[in-house]
């Protein structure tokens, strides 16, 4: 994108979005980039600002998230995905769809552990106040390792490992005791406790003496794996002893109900393979942040671990180094933030160069009533040769410019609400595709007075446009537009795609989508509280020298309900049909998935059976099978007991053109006891693959981990 065309962009933005396009007038709810976080302010005229923050960071419990990643990598496993990505998330539906066309139909993630993870951003929800506990929303970091395994029919088992960091959404609800500090409950509105109709979140306790709390917990695990057979196939790759300690601090202190300082540290004493790549002491999460708004400008520090995100065009992503905000609320309610911050792209403290991949920027919002809207960005990133992905293996900097706007546009009983950013790069880029060092990003959604929503979403990003701190993909053109019409009891959802990679090129690959569903529950049906839904999509993609020419068809059908008190069904039907238009060839795969929930008691213990079965054909000219995949699930609990059993058995099925079936069966078992004073867990795996040719393979883990919680507060 050129310099004029940027600039063209951005001023039609502005035009737009400062309502000086008759007859539209700007209002209500608006949001662009980053979001403004208030904080908690003495000056009058911002008391308002904290009636949707929480009082003090809440950190979200490690069982928590370890469940939230286990449902993730559970969705990913089932095919589910889709139910588990937030709608921002970038290129939601091309994950889905690739993840559906191109990854081995045997592929599953296993979790290995869990390291460092911090809460960066809490709200307390309106309206979900109740006499014992509050609704929070939560933004977590989390840092994960990750082992994929398959089957490949040339190459045979395939185990791959990786380290992630996932960005988890939390909802759950809070005790008030643990709202703040002390154990001090907030103070509450009349309207939310009494029915009022504009309910407000809870703010902060007044208090004029200092208030300390420590809180965390310690972890200790052991673990024992073995492998018997061939060692090249089994599912774990180092056997023995595995044992590891960690610590989660968090420390605070609240001198005022606008000051506030606090510092939260995750840490590793290390003797597992699988922990960490690093042994003995390994520091993984530090952050000391503060909040002081007693003066005429508040502001909020943070130093050690950060997570920054300007806009996905510009910088997101996980920093280690140092940032402060200076916020102050204008006249008719406009928010002021100013956000400036350096800081290291390592991954770890240890052995951490922070020239090596630097990151410097500074970011201005301002949140307006009336005009919507806006920010400011400037993220610039200077990298050593040795970096990982440095451009061209060289020394190198680059500097990013955005501007964004927000906005809402009445139109009668019609809402339109804008949000749009154009970028501009400069300095050092990956090759291009053809030139264009811009992007821009436009999002339009539209409700009210009409039938249906719709939401249209334009992406252009030239083919120099590679921001390293960023997550986008270079030389991508995209249009998308989306209509929902929602009927009594269903929802209609239409839409229709258009993806070109490698735009600016002689030879772009072009990708056009048109699918059709509809989610809905039937007045008459025997099912109670039933859900079904009916959809699919067709997917063009070729390029213009003929190298590639194929089309993909998807239609998915299913449904789930209760069928007594006790019991609840669902059945989920999968077709695909892949063609290749050049080589003449094509592939259909037919799935189909049955399962159950019982809820039953078993001497006194209360839990649920959740028996499972999934049925796979897969017929085309280079790849023939068919799989089951019968599995079950016991959970069961009384008062401080719970145990869980699950069974899974795989065959993958082949023939003359494969490597041969594969039969894999997956057997664990776990005991918890819970007391106040801390949890001892213990579990069993054991997996053994028996391939029709070569040798069989049996791994097992015996793993027992005893976390003690603690909380001090004066």
């Amino acid at each position: 994108m050129s310099g004029a065309r940027f600039l063209l962009l951005s001023l039609l933005l502005s035009l737009l979005l400062s309502g000086t396009v008759p007859p539209f007038a700007l209002a209500g709810d608006s949001r662009a980039s980053r979001a403004v976080r208030p904080i908690e302010s003495a000056a009058p005229e911002a008391a308002a600002t904290s009636a949707n923050r929480a009082p003090l960071l809440h950190p979200v419990k490690r069982a928590v998230i370890v469940a939230g990643v286990n449902r993730i990598l559970e969705a990913w496993n089932s095919g589910e995905l889709e139910g588990r990505l937030d709608g921002s998330f970038y290129d939601r539906s091309r994950l889905v769809e690739s993840v559906e066309r191109i990854v081995p139909r045997d592929a599953i993630i296993r979790l290995l552990a869990v390291e460092g993870f911090e809460t960066t951003e809490q709200k307390l929800l309106p309206g979900g106040a109740g006499d014992d506990s509050v609704g929070v929303k939560s933004t977590v970091s989390v840092t994960v390792r990750t082992q994929i395994e398959f089957d490949d029919p040339a190459a045979g088992f395939q185990r791959i490992e990786g380290v992630n960091e996932l960005v988890l959404q939390v909802t759950e609800r809070v005790p008030w005791e643990e709202i703040g500090n002390a154990g001090n409950e907030p103070t509450l509105p009349a309207g939310e406790r009494d029915g009022g109709e504009e309910p407000a979140a809870p703010t902060a306790p007044e208090r004029s003496s200092p208030m300390w709390e420590i809180r965390g917990e310690n972890r200790f695990s052991g673990s024992q794996y073995g492998v018997g057979g061939d060692e090249s196939s089994a599912a774990y790759r180092d056997d023995g002893g595995q044992v590891y300690d960690e610590v989660h601090l968090d420390v605070s202190r609240r001198s005022s109900p606008y000051r506030v300082l606090r510092l939260e540290t995750h840490a590793a004493l290390n003797s597992s393979d699988y922990r960490s790549r690093w042994n003995g002491f390994v520091p993984e999460r530090i952050r000391l942040s503060g909040e002081n708004g007693e003066g005429a400008i508040p502001y909020r520090f943070e130093a050690g671990d950060l997570y920054t995100e300007f806009t996905p065009r510009t910088l997101r992503r996980s920093l280690k180094g140092a940032s402060i905000e200076l916020q102050r609320r204008g006249g008719g309610g406009a928010k002021h933030s100013l956000l400036l911050l350096g800081g290291s792209n390592g991954r770890t403290w240890r052995k951490l160069r922070f020239a090596d991949d630097l990151f410097s920027g500074m970011s201005y919002v301002l949140d307006t009533k009336r005009r919507g809207a806006w920010s400011f960005n400037v993220a610039r990133n200077s990298w050593d040769a040795s970096a990982p992905g440095a451009v061209n293996g060289e020394d190198g900097s680059q500097t990013v410019t955005s501007v964004t706007g927000a906005g809402r546009i009445a139109v009668g009983a019609h809402a339109i609400d804008v949000d749009a950013e154009a970028a501009l790069i400069g300095g050092d880029r990956a090759p291009s595709f053809g030139g264009g060092d811009g992007a821009f990003f436009a999002t339009v959604r539209g409700s009210g007075g009409l039938p249906f929503r719709y939401s249209l979403r334009i992406e252009e990003y030239g083919g120099a446009y590679a921001p390293r701190g960023g997550n986008v993909t270079a030389g991508r053109s995209s249009q998308s537009l989306r209509m929902n019409r929602p009927w009594r009891r269903a929802v209609t959802t239409a839409r229709f795609e258009h993806f070109r990679d490698r735009a600016g090129s002689s030879n772009p690959i072009d990708d056009y989508v048109t699918g059709l569903s509809m989610t809905f529950r039937p007045d008459r049906f025997r099912w109670r509280k039933g859900i079904f839904s009916l959809g699919g999509y067709l997917q063009d993609r070729s390029d213009r020298t003929g190298t590639v020419d194929n089309r993909t068809v998807n239609i998915r059908a299913g449904g789930s309900g209760k069928v007594t008190a006790r019991t609840r069904m669902g059945a989920d039907l999968f077709v695909q049909n892949r063609d290749d238009r050049i080589t003449d060839t094509g592939v259909t795969v037919t799935q189909i998935d049955l399962n159950a929930v019982r809820r039953t008691t078993i001497a006194s213990f209360t839990g649920a059976v959740s028996p499972a079965i999934r049925f796979r054909w897969t017929d085309g000219d280079s790849l023939s099978g068919f799989d089951i995949r019968p599995a079950v699930r016991i959970d069961l609990s009384r008062g401080r007991h719970a145990l869980g059993v699950r069974l899974d058995y795989l065959r993958l099925g082949g023939d003359d053109r494969t490597a041969g079936s594969v039969e894999t069966f997956d057997a664990g078992g776990e005991y918890t006891y819970r007391s106040p004073a801390g949890d001892l867990r213990t579990s069993f795996t054991r997996i053994r693959r028996t391939p029709e040719e070569g040798s069989a393979t049996t791994s097992y883990r015996v793993l027992t981990v005893w976390t003690l919680p603690f909380r001090f507060v004066r």
